[in-house]
């Protein structure tokens, strides 16, 4: 048996100090024993029972909880609660030159673990560690002290809520039908408790319409919410934060948070949707900004988190091109076997003629007599042919060089809106192609891809773009939806239009009715290939997007200027110390928050600036000849920057160097991280 008889020894004696003595011989011996790890897992618990006898045992006691807890992550939790009791015995009674270090030390794992007891719904036991924390800060370190206290109170009020929305429950289960103990129950649960599953066990069918919507949905893990369903859990969480109290407010405007992150992260395409989430996340970031010391923490993480979807997909990416590079391997590998192997027959002299495709084959699709294949011209089908059942469809328009050539739409992704016979949609007269107002006239001349395709090959169409290729006509209800889907991108744009943008939330409510406008012309494109445009309509379109993306960005330029104006204040409340680190942490988190209000500004002008000018992605707008292009890059650009006010001290202005490097001409915005200069 490992260790009987000298465990028996140490047992026997009454003193402690052998106990210390040997749970440092099992320590060594566990940490030989990784490729056992029940019984690595064993000596380390048996290490931790000899050495908190003594405080000389108390270093050997806490390396063994580290240890099992770095082997095995399940039992993480329970082994940091192990450390503190190690920790705390080695700050209290260890010599005082470690006082500072373990105290330290000491701190982390205790606050680590009152965060994670008020998540797991936990506040009285978060309170204790909070208060325990307090002390050994006001000990080593009291620039942490008032924002121990602060999340201290935050479990205090979570622990009487708690109590309130049980109290609440109890009368529910015995009177049912009182609507409102049920409302205010569900709602201390969602908001003040993070507690999403106990609100969904009362939700009834007699309840606010709202949540019975959200709440289940709250209730669940992240990955089993479609997409637009994140998005509207994000702006109920905000509408939520503006009726709560302190913490309650705190909690909604963090979730809301969440749920805009796994949103775009989930949500790659650039639409309304993923401009909606980016505008969400800026104003929620805003206000968590503003909530004060104590409530800057994420109370309230997803079950899953964007950065865990986006590691996600890029493992899938990575797998998926491993797999088609040895795919084209073996492809290679093959061919180049095949013709080694095999001889080709000799033809009948004089004869060169290769034998001509079947039709209908598939490579050799075309799109509005617009073949598919790379560099091809005219097809079988171009000339006298027919496309969608319109003699003379088939030929390609003027301006037409085949598909990689074809420029895009309004957006990234295009309308796809098919081209059709220059009678059916006359150009408004005056308009040339260079400007932005007949941007989507040009398109059409120039010829594009199938509805849906992007670019892809014409094969990859919907059934109703097949039909189409094929020369059969469209179904009459599909036909029927389009027109409604055009009429109702119409009323939105006119709704649009009638908005007299002074402030940023009118604008943004303009902004979206255009940006849905576009989304209905794309659904009436999808469901109707040869349904011509009424003149005027998309140019219309094309004039508001560029209009109303100059007023979002000048409108988005003021709020940036106002937020990099409450930056440098700021600068005077953080210093260096000696090893190069900045802090108070609360005064580099209120400067971080600042920072990244002014960043999510400038990005949600990046995003307004590809919706409106899709056709300079990739390009320097500032050279183009459009005014409002170049001036709308210029604004973009300069909304990440920032000068230093000429009242500066000279520590204060070597300070905001350091901070803010310079960079093509101006200091270039940036957070400096938690502690890091």
């Amino acid at each position: 048996m490992l260790f009987g008889p000298e465990a028996a020894r140490v047992a026997a004696t009454p003193g402690t100090l052998d106990d210390a003595a040997f749970a440092e011989k099992v320590l060594n011996v566990a940490r030989t024993a990784d490729k056992t790890p029940g019984l690595q897992a064993m000596l380390c618990l048996k290490a931790y029972e000899y050495g908190i006898r003594h405080v000389t045992g108390a270093t050997a006691a806490g390396e063994a909880m580290k240890l099992l807890g770095a082997k095995n992550p399940r039992r993480l939790a329970g082994c940091q609660e192990k450390l503190i009791a190690a920790l705390d015995m080695r700050f209290r009674q260890g010599p005082a030159g470690e006082k500072s270090t373990v105290g330290r030390e000491l701190l982390d794992v205790l606050l680590t673990v009152a965060e994670r007891k008020l998540r797991g719904h936990k506040p009285d036991e978060a309170e204790d560690l909070f208060r325990q924390a307090a002390g050994v800060a006001g000990l080593i370190d009291r620039s942490q002290v008032a924002r121990i206290h602060a999340r201290m109170r935050i479990a205090a009020h979570r622990e009487q809520a708690g109590r309130r929305a049980a109290a609440l429950a109890e009368a529910v289960a015995k009177d049912p039908g009182d609507a409102r103990k049920r409302n205010d129950a569900v709602l201390l649960y969602v908001v003040d408790l993070d507690h999403a599953g106990e609100a969904a066990k009362l939700v009834a069918a007699d309840m606010d319409e709202r949540l019975r919507t959200y709440v289940p949905l709250a209730a669940q893990n992240g990955r089993d919410v479609s997409e637009a369903s994140l998005l509207e859990l994000a702006d109920w969480y905000r509408d939520l934060s503006g009726r709560a109290g302190p913490v309650g407010r705190a909690t909604a405007l963090h979730k809301a948070k969440n749920y805009c992150e796994l949103y775009l992260a989930m949500h790659e395409s650039v639409d309304a949707g993923q401009l909606k989430a980016k505008m969400i996340l800026g104003d929620v970031q805003g206000e968590i900004g503003k909530l004060g010391l104590g409530y800057e923490t994420d109370l309230a993480p997803l079950a899953l988190s964007g950065e865990q979807v986006k590691a996600a997909k890029a493992k899938e990416k990575a797998a998926e091109a491993k797999k088609l590079a040895a795919a084209k391997a073996a492809a290679k590998a093959a061919a180049k076997k095949s013709s080694s192997s095999k001889k080709k027959p000799a033809g009948p002299k004089g004869t060169s003629k290769k034998p001509a495709a079947p039709k209908g084959e598939a490579g050799d699709v075309t799109w509005q007599g617009v073949s598919a294949s790379p560099g091809a011209g005219k097809t079988p089908t171009a000339g006298k042919g027919s496309a969608g059942g319109k003699p003379g469809a088939g030929k390609a328009g003027p301006g037409d060089k085949g598909p990689a050539e074809r420029k895009p739409l309004f957006s990234p992704e295009g309308i796809n809106v098919p081209a059709v016979d220059a009678a059916s949609s006359p150009r408004p007269q005056g308009q040339d192609n260079a400007t932005g107002a007949s941007r989507l006239e040009d398109s059409q001349a120039q010829g594009r891809d199938a509805p849906g395709t992007h670019g892809r090959d014409a094969r990859a169409t919907s059934a109703a773009g097949r039909a189409t290729l094929e020369g059969a006509g469209v179904a009459p209800e599909a036909a029927a939806q389009a027109a409604a889907e055009a009429k109702r991108g119409r009323e939105q744009l006119k709704k649009a239009n009638a908005i007299g943008v002074l402030n940023l939330p009118q604008w943004q409510q303009a902004w979206w009715l255009t940006l849905e406008a576009k989304a209905c012309y794309e659904r009436a494109a999808g469901l109707d290939p040869q349904r011509a445009p009424a003149p005027g309509e998309l140019a219309a379109l094309n004039s508001a997007l560029e209009r109303l993306g100059g007023m979002g960005v000048e409108l988005l330029r003021l709020e940036a200027g106002k937020q990099k104006a409450a930056v440098v204040p700021l600068l005077v409340t953080v210093r260096k110390d000696e090893q190069g680190h900045w802090g108070p942490p609360a005064a580099v988190a209120r400067l971080n928050a600042a920072v990244d209000a002014v960043l999510k500004t400038r990005d949600q002008m990046k995003g307004v600036q590809a919706a409106a000018f899709p056709e300079l992605q990739g390009r320097d707008a500032r050279a183009t000849p459009s005014a409002a292009a170049a001036a709308m890059a210029k604004a973009v650009d300069q909304a990440d920057r920032i000068d230093p006010p000429a009242n500066l001290s000279a520590a204060g202005r070597q300070a905001f160097g350091e901070l803010f490097p310079p960079a093509a001409g101006g200091h270039r915005l940036r957070p400096i991280g938690g502690g890091g200069g």
